[in-house]
């Protein structure tokens, strides 16, 4: 507790009066005493703000310092105001990218993903070093030859991206980054939604209906978070959908979406090129481990299965080659059966050579 300027002052009359006690015993008269012990004693205000600094709080002393330091500070800038802007620019942008970068590190990395059981989900690239690609996504034809194979993986979820234009939703016609999905994309990414369901398995198949779920953030910004948006009808490109759901918020991964539909909606999933084309590999692969499997057994298990689809694929064409070689034999090989060259219509047929006479 910090002692009363009245305490302190008892405390200094008491010091003088035991010190003109002891100079009275010592045999001098009271006035020449007290003069003496004044004397010695010093200058009594001084004295009396020595000892207030001393009951003073520390961080009061630590105020004052920063409160000089800071008019201090602006005294100088004052002065340079040019060198003021410039400190001031500096370190807003300082400050603004490091709230950003930690807004992305503590959401990313820090902050536990929502995903259900994000430890079981596994992501799957694949390498093609004859082209000098080392982290690729895949074609569906190798998506089927891959789930074709795997027993460590319980389910995959493909994903790719496409451009629609959006009508309906009581918005203006606008272009959309969206996600094309297989049934079983949700159920393996361990994501909810906060209204309506999910894409799922009844929404595979060239016959289903058109469906497509809004991600939180697109529902909250550009919907103004509508509670009544679900079972509406919207228009994406050439084709229609109904809003079945709306997402929960989460990590926009792969890519940033703001609707993500089944492939139905898209003419282009459909269509034989995304369909039969090794090659056209625009899908992102997703998996969930089965009940015991582990990341490094389904990566060892993975990499077997892509390994014998390609050696098999070498194999038939080899195949197919040789078949072909036999059907059409080259004309030049010795032995190889001739056609005979067909006379130009209207072309005069070559007279006969008449038989040599047996008499001759």
């Amino acid at each position: 507790m910090r002692p009363h300027d009245d305490d302190l002052d008892d405390e200094i009359r008491g010091h003088l009066a035991i010190s003109i006690k002891e100079r009275i015993e010592r045999g001098e008269d009271p006035a020449s005493a007290r003069l003496a012990a004044l004397k010695e004693f010093g200058n009594l205000t001084l004295t009396r703000d020595s000892m207030r600094s001393v009951w003073r709080y520390g961080w009061l002393d630590a105020a004052d310092a920063l409160g000089r330091d800071l008019r201090f500070a602006l005294r100088a800038l004052l002065r340079a105001r040019g060198l003021a802007a410039t400190v001031v620019v500096t370190l807003a942008l300082g400050i603004g990218a490091n709230a950003a970068i930690f807004s992305v590190v503590r959401g990313v990395l820090l902050r536990p993903l929502v995903n259900r059981d994000e430890d079981r989900l596994i992501y799957i690239r694949q390498s093609a070093p004859g082209i000098g690609a080392e982290n690729m996504t895949f074609s569906m034809p190798e998506i089927g030859d891959i789930e074709s194979r795997a027993t460590t993986v319980a389910a995959f979820g493909d994903f790719s991206t496409v451009d629609f234009a959006l009508t309906g939703l009581g918005i203006e016609p606008r272009m959309v980054k969206a996600g094309v999905v297989n049934g079983s994309f949700f159920d393996v990414m361990g994501l909810h939604p906060v209204l309506g369901r999910l894409i799922n398995r009844k929404d595979d198949g060239k016959d289903a209906e058109g469906a497509a779920v809004l991600t939180y953030r697109f529902w909250t910004t550009a919907l103004n978070s509508d509670p009544t948006v679900v079972g509406k009808t919207i228009r994406l490109g050439v084709r229609t959908a109904t809003v079945v759901g709306v997402l929960e918020p989460s990590v926009p991964y792969p890519t940033d979406t703001e609707i993500i539909a089944n492939v139905v909606t898209s003419p282009h999933h459909l269509g034989a090129t995304m369909v039969t084309r090794r090659t056209h590999r625009m899908t992102e692969l997703f998996g969930r481990l089965a009940p015991g499997a582990t990341v490094e057994a389904a990566r060892a298990e993975l990499t077997a299965a892509y390994a014998a689809t390609r050696a098999a694929r070498r194999g038939r064409r080899r195949l197919r080659h040789r078949v072909l070689e036999r059907r059409e034999p080259d004309p030049r090989a010795v032995g190889a059966p001739r056609r005979r060259a067909r006379r130009p219509r209207g072309a005069r047929r070559r007279p006969r050579r008449a038989a040599p006479d047996a008499a001759r």
